[in-house]
């Protein structure tokens, strides 16, 4: 059975160039995703009520009413009532009692407009209104979340490179730490800005949460891997600093991949088996999880390798020693001593032997035997 061990020899450091051209071409879809939605929808995601403004109504009891009754009962109100009120999206949704129910999303941010108009779907839906939660949220609201958001993130930004670089005694790490961060978060909006304008997906609260989930997974992966490197490399080595951070990878390889299956999973089961109201959420992390495990082998190690190897003492070791793909320094190291020890012991009984006489000689070798033939019974 194939399986990954720290004695295998894959060339993650090699294929670098492999990883950035696919890196470019993700980028450049989410840059024409996002270029695209501004064009077709006036902007670049498609946000949801908490960002964007609007309301949301909660039907917690709908009953057997088919989606595109309760949406053609939506418009037809507003049209009679006169309002230019547009749906934004319908969830379905479970209440805690077992009932089905919807999540309505529109453009109204007057909730006066939004109760009447939803008067008159109860009345020509025969709708309980004590079955109806109604929350209107102001556009101006929304933008003040959205910049404060993106304050914390800056702030959080350089609150990781203080931590990296105190921590590490290594600003490198903290820099290509973000790069390879912002390289995360572009791909997965991105992959949001397509989804908004095929499948009206929506950046709502969860979706900020997931992303707030994924910072911390890519931070962890990354900086582990980093840590793996320095820990391994050395002035005094006999190899390339290339050679060395290829070692360091293929050793950290399969706790990384176990690490990601057993977050991915239970997310996997959340895609699945969940509700619309967990899709956001599970579809964001699902994403971003993928793409963390993947920028931290093909983005974030190279680019730490070359921009360390810069330095005057791992350039020496650059010219001096060719890039090769090695097995894992502590595998071989292992091997090496076990042998050396097996070696000894057979010096040493040699040895013993020699300093024996013919007749002890021969004892010996009879108690050989019988402990031999013993050990094979038992």
């Amino acid at each position: 059975m194939f399986s990954l061990r720290p004695h295998r020899r894959f060339n993650f450091v090699g294929m670098w160039k492999y990883g950035f051209i696919l890196s470019g071409i993700l980028i450049a879809l989410a840059i024409a995703g996002f270029i695209v939605s501004t064009v077709t929808t006036g902007a670049p995601l498609t946000l949801g009520t908490e960002f964007s403004g609007g309301t949301s109504i909660q039907i917690n009891n709908a009953g057997d009413i088919p989606e595109n009754e309760l949406k053609s009962a939506f418009e037809s109100a507003a049209s009679e009532l006169g309002y230019n009120t547009q749906i934004s999206s319908i969830q379905t949704s479970t209440s805690t009692s077992g009932t089905n129910g919807y999540i309505v999303k529109t453009t109204d941010t007057v909730s006066t407009n939004a109760s009447e108009i939803m008067n008159a779907v109860e009345k020509q839906l025969n709708i309980d209104s004590n079955d109806v939660e109604i929350e209107t949220i102001g556009a101006s609201w929304g933008a003040s979340v959205i910049g404060s958001s993106l304050f914390a993130f800056f702030l959080s930004c350089i609150g990781i490179l203080l931590v990296i670089a105190i921590r590490y005694r290594e600003p490198r790490m903290g820099v290509i730490a973000l790069v390879t961060l912002f390289h995360d978060m572009i791909i997965v909006l991105g992959i949001y800005a397509w989804a908004g304008m095929i499948f009206h997906m929506e950046i709502t609260s969860d979706v900020i949460a997931a992303l707030l989930a994924i910072v911390g997974y890519s931070l962890y992966d990354t900086v582990v891997v980093f840590h793996r490197i320095n820990r391994n490399a050395s002035p005094q080595m006999k190899c390339s600093l290339r050679t060395c951070a290829n070692r360091s990878l293929n050793e950290v390889i399969v706790r990384s991949i176990n690490t990601s299956i057993t977050s991915v999973i239970p997310v996997v089961f959340m895609l699945l088996l969940g509700t619309d109201t967990l899709l956001d959420f599970a579809f964001a992390m699902f994403c971003g999880m993928v793409i963390g495990v993947y920028s931290t082998l093909a983005i974030s190690a190279p680019l730490y390798t070359m921009w360390k190897a810069k330095d005057e003492a791992y350039a020496r070791l650059e010219k001096k020693y060719p890039y090769v793909v090695e097995q894992s320094p502590f595998t071989k190291e292992m091997l090496l001593r076990a042998r050396k020890e097996k070696r000894a012991q057979r010096i040493a009984a040699g040895k013993e032997l020699l300093s024996l006489g013919e007749s002890d000689i021969a004892d010996k070798k009879d108690e050989t035997a019988a402990e031999d033939q013993k050990s094979e019974e038992s």
